[in-house]
């Protein structure tokens, strides 16, 4: 009897030390972080609207001569000729790295967002529609990609400054 107790003990105490959950965040902060941001699974009503511009993209059979000032892709650095829907599936921020932003600026509703390296707009769109007050500075060194419509500020309606 002892002997199983003590087992039960010494393996809670083991569980205690190896435990990485949200309940041993410390910092309320980040436990508020955790919890309303990441953690949160609810679908907020620009999700399905950035998914149908994302199919958009996705079908689309346009070319564009892209100039790439980021880290580069399969195709190499510099110029290529790319298809939009090639960017869409490669490039473009995914539907979960987009709702995490989302769901960030959301919490945080900040006066300004300044997104760097635009691509397609999509992230853009993801952050423009979670503060909807907010000023959004978009900057895409790709003339191409960056007049490429559908432009974020008509799909969803936010006032999204787009720089070349």
């Amino acid at each position: 009897m002892f002997a199983q107790k003590a087992y039960q003990i010494k393996s809670y105490l083991q569980y205690l030390l190896r435990a990485k959950t949200k309940y041993y965040i410390h910092s309320a902060f980040v436990y508020e972080l955790t919890e309303e941001v990441i953690y949160d699974q609810r679908r907020y009503y620009a999700f399905d609207d950035i998914a149908g511009v994302r199919g958009l993209l996705m079908a689309s059979d346009k070319t564009l001569l892209t100039c790439d000032y980021g880290a580069g892709t399969a195709l190499g650095k510099g110029s290529a000729t790319r298809r939009v829907r090639d960017i869409a599936r490669t490039a473009a921020v995914p539907p979960s790295v987009g709702e995490l932003l989302f769901r960030l600026v959301h919490h945080f509703q900040p006066q300004y967002v300044l997104e760097l390296g635009t691509s397609l707009g999509l992230g853009t769109m993801y952050m423009a529609m979670a503060a909807r007050n907010a000023q959004v500075i978009s900057i895409e060194g790709c003339r191409a990609t960056a007049g490429l419509p559908p432009s974020c500020s008509t799909r969803c309606g936010c006032p999204i400054s787009r720089r070349r």
